[in-house]
């Protein structure tokens, strides 16, 4: 889905791994995906309402899936997605040329909810961990 991941890394949070710690691994995995979801939801909504519209087909595309273990993915299988976001200069598979400029939903959408994701995740980080714990 996106050519190049962003890892957020959790470091010298003691509290955290302890009670991580306390949890199973399937149930630990479930509550850092469900926060990142939570954080990945910011940017595919952003994206979904930025990303160029002409029949609907890309916007209603854009989704959040679970990748592999404790991993959150936000994209489109839609197969035109990457000539709208990165452009396409060259000849398709038809032999029509094209000179296609880039119009970016994806990357903008990322850029511009970053930090409101991450601490999206935190919060959701907190409140998972403590009806897990508690």
């Amino acid at each position: 889905m996106a050519d190049s991941p962003v890892r957020i890394e959790i470091v010298n949070l003691d509290e955290f791994y302890a009670k991580l710690a306390k949890l199973s691994d399937a149930l630990a995995e479930r509550v850092v995906v469900r926060a990142l979801t939570s954080g990945a939801k910011l940017i595919e909504n952003d994206a979904k309402r930025t990303a160029p519209y002409r029949t609907g087909t890309l916007r209603r595309s854009i989704h959040t899936e679970q990748g592999d273990g404790m991993e959150v993915l936000i994209g489109t299988d839609v197969p035109y997605a990457a000539r709208l976001e990165y452009g396409y200069v060259g000849p398709d598979s038809l032999g029509r040329t094209f000179h296609q400029p880039a119009r970016p939903y994806l990357r903008p959408a990322f850029d511009n909810n970053k930090d409101a994701a991450i601490r999206e995740v935190g919060e959701a980080l907190a409140d998972l961990l403590e009806k897990a714990v508690t």
